[in-house]
């Protein structure tokens, strides 16, 4: 190892450095997806040629005051000294094997170099049958040495058993950004040219963090679920003007809206992924209809196979430079997005007549009205009843106690929507030692795979409780799956919790406040998508009262579209939800004020609910039902 191969590039230092900044823009994520995707391409070469491979993609991090690290190491295909020189020494030539059949997404082999130059140091070690191969390049300066039979230990160091390649990153540059482990985490799953790598069965993308001792502090498999939707449309079309150019395009529905380009960007869930042969060029829900509100469903993907074509025989710049997406500006490219956009217009037509329609069948003028009129009275009752707390009228909660669970043992809430990937807390309160001694161990499960708890285990300690003997325990879940629903049971001794929990895509932000519609409770509506497991519900943030038309004794009195509300049975049913929420929620809060109770809080509750009802119920039925109905 003591003898090494000095060859400087044959390019311009200045402008090697602007297009590398240009691509990895000092984002290691960038960086980090140029290296996954090469070794991807690497392993699917091995499959073209039906060589078994264990499709490993490891991804570590080192964080460090100066120089952070990061390293990707693969167990495919190994570079022997030529490769090395032509792909990290040589710039702009046809090097990463993209003219092949096999295709790939490095099209013109600069991933690799430009991610080393932007971080200013980087080496790549490889192993190729019995041979060891290493190179470095530092600011343009690029060493390789000269091959040599690999040894155990070498193995050992570089973490490659049988043939492999480990590139490290050394972030001498100080603009490098680096994200936070869980940020990086949802980064490298969610970005769009990384999803099929992601969601692969053949591949499996481990993602470790290291002290700087080089010790593991934390790794997760990475993954990407597509969001819980059905197909909308399958079906082949073809690129006007260009008859070979074939596309196979799927379109699907999302059973909950997604997140945008102005919410996420590149990881955005809705739009559709363009792809060639080799990989995910690009996304997007075409520029007619990027924003478009009925569009916020849409995702799928199109495989234009013949863009290869394009850019391995016509050596046509299609793909931007940055390598950031399709040049949308290309006489193909205009072509592409004008056939596609076709197709996503029949999609935004339905979704915004099934709008309307739901809108009108759902809720009739005279039930709005009926709704819109009770309001005032509402906030009415909740004034009147918590004129003395801080809550009047907010939905918020600040500076109150530590709210009781409704049954000694409950979460609190019982009902949450996760961002998908993005890990969330629920609460689960226990009135110690009443409901249970200090110690015990409370379970926590999910019913749905795609809804996982990280902290399935839970052992009760008394010294967290409050004066009213509350204590608060977290409960750790992340949702994998956008439109995922799952039930979270708490279980200790003989007693039992549940709370709902739904993935969304993004979280809803918060609308304006209309003055017309100031107060603790905002809007009755109803929901054909809410949890029907929960006939109606108080939804803190936005003061809505939800009602689940899709619950069973809900439906079968309401109609499948709404078509019996206006029946006097129906108004009844509904007013009875209202009086149910619209009383628990003041309830709550009347106890979490500091109202006076004696025993549990959780009784105190109910004793104030029932009053509630009793005091309240039936003005509120005279607001809600018309009079002919009435007595």
């Amino acid at each position: 190892m003591d003898i090494a191969v000095n060859k400087q590039i044959h390019l311009h230092q200045r402008v090697a450095e602007q297009q590398a900044r240009a691509t990895i823009k000092n984002n290691a994520v960038l960086a980090l997806i140029e290296l996954i995707t090469n070794c991807d391409d690497s392993y699917r070469r091995l499959e073209n040629k039906n060589i078994k491979n264990s499709g490993k993609i490891i991804i570590e991090l080192i964080r460090k005051r100066q120089g952070s690290v990061v390293r990707v190491i693969d167990y495919a295909e190994g570079f022997n000294e030529f490769k090395m020189d032509e792909r990290v020494a040589e710039y702009g030539g046809d090097t990463s094997e993209f003219t092949e059949e096999q295709a790939g997404r490095g099209y013109w082999g600069r991933g690799l170099k430009e991610a080393m130059i932007a971080f200013g140091y980087g080496t790549v070690e490889s192993v190729i049958e019995q041979s060891y191969n290493k190179c470095i390049l530092e600011h343009l300066n690029y060493k390789r040495y000269i091959p040599c039979k690999v040894t155990k230990q070498m193995r050992k160091d570089i973490g490659i058993e049988s043939n492999g390649t480990c590139i490290t990153l050394k972030a001498l540059n100080s603009q490098i950004r680096i994200p936070q482990y869980d940020n990086l985490k949802r980064q490298l799953e969610h970005y769009y040219s990384l999803r099929d790598i992601m969601s692969s069965k053949m591949r499996e993308v481990v993602l470790i963090e290291k002290n700087g001792r080089e010790k593991i502090k934390r790794q997760e498999e990475l993954s990407y679920i597509l969001p819980k939707g059905k197909l909308y449309e399958h079906t082949e079309l073809t690129v006007p003007g260009y008859n070979a150019a074939k596309i196979d395009l799927e379109l699907y529905r999302s059973d909950e809206p997604l997140s945008s380009y102005d919410d996420e960007g590149p990881l955005r869930e809705s739009g559709i992924l363009v792809k060639s042969k080799g990989a995910v060029l690009d996304i997007t829900l075409t520029k007619k209809f990027e924003g478009n509100i009925y569009a916020v469903r849409l995702y799928g993907r199109a495989v234009v196979d013949y863009i290869d074509h394009l850019l391995r025989v016509e050596q046509r710049p299609i793909i931007r430079s940055d390598r950031q997406g399709i040049d949308w500006t290309d006489n193909f490219s205009k072509a592409l997005d004008q056939i596609i956009s076709k197709e996503v217009e029949k999609f935004v037509k339905d979704e915004e007549k099934l709008a309307k329609e739901s809108e009108n069948k759902l809720e009739s003028e005279k039930t709005r009205k009926r709704f819109q009129s009770a309001l005032p009275e509402l906030n009415k009752i909740a004034k009147l009843e918590l004129e003395d707390t801080k809550g009047e009228g907010t939905g918020g909660s600040e500076g109150t106690i530590n709210e009781p669970p409704p049954n000694g043992f409950d979460f609190v809430p019982d009902y949450s929507q996760l961002v998908v990937d993005c890990q969330a807390t629920l609460t689960l309160k226990v009135i110690v030692p009443l409901k249970l001694p200090p110690g015990a161990t409370i379970k926590i499960n999910s019913d749905n795979n795609n809804v996982i708890v990280i902290n399935p285990k839970i052992v009760l300690n008394e010294k967290g409780a409050d004066e009213s003997g509350i204590v608060t325990t977290q409960i750790h879940v992340i949702g994998k799956q956008v439109g995922a629903e799952g039930v979270i049971t708490a279980i200790a001794n003989n007693l039992q919790a549940e709370a709902l929990v739904k993935v969304i895509s993004k979280r809803k932000t918060p609308e304006p406040t209309d003055k017309k519609k100031a107060g603790l409770f905002r809007e009755i509506t109803f929901s054909p998508i809410a949890d029907p497991r929960q006939r109606v519900r108080f939804e803190q943030s936005s003061g809505q009262v939800i009602i689940a038309t899709k619950a069973p004794s809900v439906e079968m009195y309401f109609g499948p579209q709404g078509e019996n509300q206006e029946e006097g049975h129906c108004q009844v049913m509904l007013a009875e939800l209202v009086v149910e929420a619209v009383c628990r929620e003041i309830a709550k809060r009347k106890i979490e004020s500091g109202e006076p109770f004696l025993g549990e809080a959780s009784a105190a509750v109910s004793v104030q609910h029932n009053r509630l009802v009793n005091q309240y119920g039936h003005k509120i039925h005279k607001f809600l039902v018309e009079k002919k109905f009435q007595r």
